[in-house]
């Protein structure tokens, strides 16, 4: 083979494994996409909870009349 063979047959090589990892890369990257979505949904589900419990909180306090030592 040429010299010039050699380095292509290499470059080709080296080609091949870069579109390889860009898949792969790609496949990580959509799967952290994924999750991401994932927890910030879950996150904002926690927020409105919590939401929830701090109306509900000042709500209970309202309602309920001081103690007896106030």
């Amino acid at each position: 083979m040429s010299e010039d063979a050699v380095r292509l047959e290499r470059l080709e090589t080296q080609c091949a494994f870069q579109e390889d990892l860009l898949a792969a890369l790609d496949r990580v990257l959509a799967e952290h996409s994924r999750r991401l979505a994932a927890m910030e949904q879950e996150m904002a589900g926690m927020r409105a909870g919590l939401a929830g419990l701090r109306e509900g909180d000042s709500a209970a306090a309202v309602d309920e009349p001081p103690p007896p030592h106030y």
